[in-house]
């Protein structure tokens, strides 16, 4: 009865595996304070011939890169965040037009495992007349679900 038990479980846990996997994974979200870390900087040029700013900050112990921003002439920003092993977790572009009465903005941020899978992506447009946010998952092939999750804030009443 016991084995019988154990194996309903197995077979339970390995069926929900990804989704739990995917919605409880922990990122190695670093604040490291000042006297903690250094930064590189130098100038790149991106593929599409913007000239571009780059930083890496190095965590000093361990010497070893936490993050890498590029900010672009094309106001382009892509930003990268590493665990301590050199894996990328964490990847978010954002592109900014301004007028003269309103910025538009747009932001995608792709989350990834340790193993270098993608696990979901987090979306937010801003346009004159509508805000879109939201996530999206990936499936255990890496493919993308088509279900948009939305993002709810609540406000407080005071």
């Amino acid at each position: 009865m016991a084995a019988r038990s154990c194996l309903f479980l197995l077979l339970l846990c390995s069926a929900c595996s990804w989704e739990y996997h995917r919605s409880h994974y922990r990122y190695p979200m670093l604040n490291p304070q000042p006297g903690e870390f250094y930064v590189l900087a130098d100038s790149i040029s991106s593929l599409r011939g913007a000239d571009c700013l780059r930083q890496q900050y190095f965590i000093k112990k361990g010497d070893w890169l936490h993050m890498s921003a590029y900010r672009c002439g094309n106001k382009w920003r892509i930003d990268s965040a590493f665990d301590d092993k050199g894996r990328v977790y964490l990847l978010r572009k954002n592109h900014e037009a301004r007028t003269a009465t309103y910025l538009y903005d747009t932001t995608f941020t792709l989350y990834l495992d340790k193993e270098q899978r993608p696990i979901k992506h987090y979306i937010n447009i801003n346009t004159p007349d509508t805000s879109y946010q939201y996530w999206q998952y990936y499936d255990e092939n890496g493919l993308v679900e088509k279900e948009k999750r939305p993002i709810i804030y609540t406000l407080l009443a005071d």
